[in-house]
């Protein structure tokens, strides 16, 4: 009995020793091959308005037309050095007339034109409605120098009020601070 026993711990301890010797996996680590990070780009636009403060609440008559100067910018020279836009972006450009608050209407006969650095810049959609005077043009537009120093448009919105020589009835209608249009602008940028 002790010889079986002897010969069952033997048999227990060679098989043992196969079986643990059969899963042994070889295990070594890299200290860092590689390293570094991932950071965002810079996406930076600027809007300012650069009309002249006294050229911004104005009286308008039948005749008189009247400007608004904004620029777009992907550039930020508040940050010494400037901090310029590291991706070009798509501008959505929305100009609207609404009439004034208080007011009881706007002033139905204004038109409407922009201007990009002094060329035509014609809008890609919307409409300004010739019975309420009120609407809302939609432009677009792209900022794409990525270089210092950026770029910068310069766009100007005149408003006019054509005289009505045929019908002055037509301009007199209007003649009261009852009447007013509101304008705004806003600008939304999309990296392309």
């Amino acid at each position: 009995m002790k010889k079986i026993l002897l010969v069952s711990a033997l048999v227990l301890v060679i098989a043992t020793s196969m079986v643990s010797g059969t899963l042994a996996v070889y295990t070594k680590t890299i200290g860092i091959v590689a390293s570094g990070s991932v950071t965002a780009k810079n996406f930076i636009m600027k809007g300012k308005d650069t009309t002249d403060y006294e050229k911004k609440d104005l009286y308008i008559a039948p005749g008189d037309i009247s400007t608004f100067t904004f620029t777009v910018s992907n550039s930020d020279t508040a940050t010494n050095p400037a901090t310029i836009a590291e991706v070009s972006m798509n501008l959505d450009i929305s100009i609207n007339l609404a009439a004034g608050s208080d007011m009881t209407g706007a002033i139905v006969p204004l038109t409407v034109v922009v201007t990009r650095d002094n060329s035509a810049f014609p809008s890609t959609s919307g409409e300004i409605n010739v019975a309420t005077g009120t609407g809302t043009l939609k432009y677009s537009d792209t900022l794409t120098t990525i270089a210092a120093p950026g770029q910068t448009n310069t766009y100007i919105v005149t408003i006019t009020w054509p005289k009505n020589a045929s019908n002055e009835s037509d301009d007199t209608k209007y003649a009261s601070h009852k009447y007013g249009t509101a304008l705004t602008v806003s600008v939304t940028g999309t990296q392309q």
